[in-house]
């Protein structure tokens, strides 16, 4: 009787196991978008040769490694450049960053406002560092107010200390009267 038990029991485990095709376990497995990594009140620091270049600090990053590798600050991020006496010479603010670790480029959007030590104010919707150049860009549209005019173009070149710009479709230039 013992025995009968037994067989009972595994019998009915047997025939309860469903059979898996193989695109239902590729879907179960299928890789999701979600982080590898999540770091809450980060602070990345861009140096060469022991000179700082950069410092980010942001309240949150995720990473991700799908086809790319790449980093999101989705709650906005400030970005100090300093010069090449490691004096903080440029500040940049923006609601969203991403970072294409391979690539080096590092793209800010949604509200982008850098201000340099004169006090040249830009905006725009979004913004690239181009660490392996060392150059900042948009080919979007951007606005600058320096102290005596404000110019309006699409597109924008300049070092990261934001001292020599490059415009390119100027739309206008607006000077300031005193």
């Amino acid at each position: 009787m013992n025995t009968l038990i037994r067989v009972s029991i595994v019998l009915f485990f047997l025939y309860s196991c469903k059979k898996t095709s193989l695109e239902e376990v590729k879907h179960l497995t299928k890789e999701k978008n979600t982080p590898i990594e999540v770091a809450h009140d980060i602070e990345f620091v861009f140096s060469d040769s022991a000179k700082i270049k950069a410092r980010i600090t942001a309240p949150l990053m995720e990473t991700y490694q799908n086809n790319d590798y790449y980093s999101i600050l989705p709650k906005g991020l400030e970005i100090t450049f300093y010069n090449a006496l490691m004096q903080p010479n440029a500040y940049c603010f923006a609601n969203y960053g991403i970072r294409r670790i391979r690539e080096k480029l590092i793209t800010l959007r949604d509200s982008v406002v850098v201000v340099n030590l004169k006090g040249d104010t830009l905006k725009t919707e979004e913004l690239i560092w181009d660490e392996r150049t060392d150059k900042v860009y948009s080919n979007k549209f951007v606005r600058v107010r320096t102290k005596d005019e404000i110019i309006k173009s699409e597109g924008f070149e300049s070092d990261p200390t934001f001292s020599f710009y490059k415009f390119y479709k100027i739309r206008g230039t607006i000077s300031l009267d005193q």
